[in-house]
């Protein structure tokens, strides 16, 4: 398997994005929420375009909200 160059970033400075954006920005996090999971549907749809189904499995913390919108 080759190596990728993939940036991640830690929860911290994510929700430090997030509250940046939501305060600073004035963008609500409902609109971050329906974004993130837009992008990430259309990741998925990318990624499977032939799919007639994509099963998602969200817990109940931070991430759950953008599941449910994907």
């Amino acid at each position: 398997m080759s190596e990728s160059n993939t940036n991640l970033y830690t929860a911290e400075q994510v929700r430090a994005m997030d509250s940046m954006a939501i305060d600073d920005r004035g963008i609500p996090g409902i609109e971050l929420m329906e974004r993130a999971g837009q992008a990430a549907f259309d990741l998925l749809r990318q990624h499977w375009p032939d799919a007639s189904s994509i099963a998602l499995f969200c817990g109940t913390g931070n991430n759950g909200g953008d599941g449910y919108v994907i």
